[in-house]
């Protein structure tokens, strides 16, 4: 082929000039003086040699040495690829065939899930009246609404008294408050501490049943039936020599068991809940004839239990975590609620920092709460068996030793028992206490210590702050309402 030339260097140009001597295609004049001047001096050029394919890629090739690697389509041989061999081609069907499988299994449990949950919802869905509906509109309804009076601790060794007074217990805007004030500014400070008596039996104020000293029963320990005691529950005297305190705090504790009481049905609470350290909120249900026996044989129903104390990391479960239980087992040291107990936590919006609302459904089949919506589930326990069977075979009697564990729901052929009885509602703001509930908090009092009342008033100083205003340290409900089978 003829290509087009440009000015070459000597090296390039001698690859491509003829062996030298020949004069057929190289022609020049030169034109000298006498002196020996070049008078006549035009550059040497090629006037369109014939060259080699050869010398084409030497001329195209840039100074830095590229190589192009375009492939030719013309002369290219695809490669022996395993994946168009047989063997090849069968793998790929079976990875296919795999993920095929693999949708499909996904698809059919999906389908399974959704089917058993939509089983569960119908089986849930019985014929309901509303039996209950309290808007606390106007002033609180002593007709359905009973306040406890009592200095005992509710064998939780709680440190405040549960009274009737408007200062704890009312209603505001149609609200129902449940507000927690300082024993001393009823009785006076000094009086907290030394030298006064409560006599509420005397007084004609006090709930707590009298069970005297000789109905205790040989199988109950000495400090149960002290707590059952009614002198205890309602009479206390502060002694700064025994370190004895009248209980620092004042609260309430409402209950529905003289006027209302269900067996299976709906609740729904809609309550903002109490800031402050060591304020302990409850809304619960307790069993109105105790069919099985003394707690917790007869079983404890808790919708909401929680914590004023202010949560500082998300590891802490304080007030923002909300807890739902089951109650059961013989006697308080085989209480089984670890079993049938779980925990909700938030992360913003805090069950203090606004309303939300609880609620509970309850038929033979099992109990389950839930929080904001019934699509949030939080505690959710099924009656597939009885009780008894997820007790210990045995427990360690009053005198030592180890028994076989008796079964209190013998006389029951419900797998729900003790929980197929009547139960009652309960709303209250407890204050501390030595039962370990605080015990995970660094709390100022050692449960073990008997003056444990006396040394968390004496460090009121670390707690009272927390408190706050009044909106702000008060368990506040909007609502209660309940439901029935028809």
């Amino acid at each position: 082929m003829l290509f087009p030339q440009k000015q070459k260097s000597k090296a390039q140009l001698d690859s491509v000039l003829p062996p030298s001597g020949s004069q057929d295609n190289v022609s020049a004049e030169t034109k000298s003086s006498d002196d020996g001047h070049s008078t006549d001096s035009r550059p040497v050029t090629i006037d369109c040699l014939p060259i080699t394919k050869a010398a084409q890629r030497d001329l195209l090739q840039p100074p830095h040495g590229f190589v192009s690697r375009r492939i030719d389509i013309d002369t290219w041989t695809p490669p022996n690829l395993w994946s168009l061999s047989k063997r090849g081609k069968r793998s790929k069907r079976m990875d296919y065939l795999f993920v095929l499988f693999g949708i499909l299994v996904g698809v059919l449990a999906s389908g399974a899930v959704i089917g058993l949950g939509i089983f569960s919802f119908m089986s849930d869905q019985h014929k309901y009246c509303l039996a209950l509906d309290e808007q606390f509109d106007g002033p609180l309804n002593t007709n359905i609404w009973s306040r406890e009076v009592q200095v005992g601790g509710f064998g939780n060794k709680e440190f405040e008294w549960t009274t009737a007074s408007s200062n704890n217990s009312y209603t505001k805007d149609g609200k129902l408050y449940i507000t927690p004030t300082l024993t001393a500014d009823a009785i006076g400070e000094g009086a907290v501490t030394n030298g006064y008596t409560v006599n509420l039996t005397q007084s004609g104020e006090c709930t707590a049943p009298r069970v005297p000293w000789m109905d205790r029963t040989d199988s109950e320990d000495i400090r149960m039936a002290s707590i059952r005691n009614a002198d205890v529950n309602c009479q206390i005297s502060s002694n700064s020599t025994l370190g004895t305190v009248i209980p620092p705090v004042q609260s309430a504790r409402l209950t529905t068991n003289a006027s209302f009481s269900m067996r299976y049905g709906r609740v729904e609470v809609r309550a903002r809940m109490p800031t402050g350290d060591w304020l302990w909120p409850a809304v619960w249900m307790m069993p109105r004839d105790s069919v099985y026996g003394e707690w917790p044989k007869s079983g404890e129903i808790d919708l909401f239990e929680g914590k004023g104390n202010q949560a500082r990391s998300r590891t802490e479960q304080l007030s923002n975590t909300m807890r739902s239980a089951l109650h059961w087992g013989n006697d308080a040291t085989t209480d089984q609620y670890l079993k049938t107990n779980q925990v909700s936590t938030l992360w913003r919006n805090l069950w203090n920092d606004e309303f939300h609302t609880f609620g509970l459904e309850w038929d033979e089949h099992g109990i389950w709460t839930w929080r904001d919506s019934r699509a949030r589930r939080v505690l959710n326990v099924r009656f597939k068996e009885p009780f008894i069977n997820q007790m210990p075979k045995v427990q360690l009697q009053n005198g030592g030793g180890m028994v076989p564990a008796p079964n209190p729901w013998s006389k029951s052929t419900n797998n729900g028992a003790p929980f197929d009885q009547d139960f009652y509602l309960i709303l209250n703001l407890a204050v501390g206490g030595t039962n370990g509930y605080f015990a995970d908090v660094g709390q100022p009092w050692s449960n073990d210590d008997p003056r444990a009342a006396a040394t968390f008033w004496s460090q009121r100083a670390s707690w009272l702050p927390s408190w706050g205003s009044v909106e702000k340290r008060s368990m506040v409900i909007d609502y209660v309402k309940a439901w029935k089978r028809c």
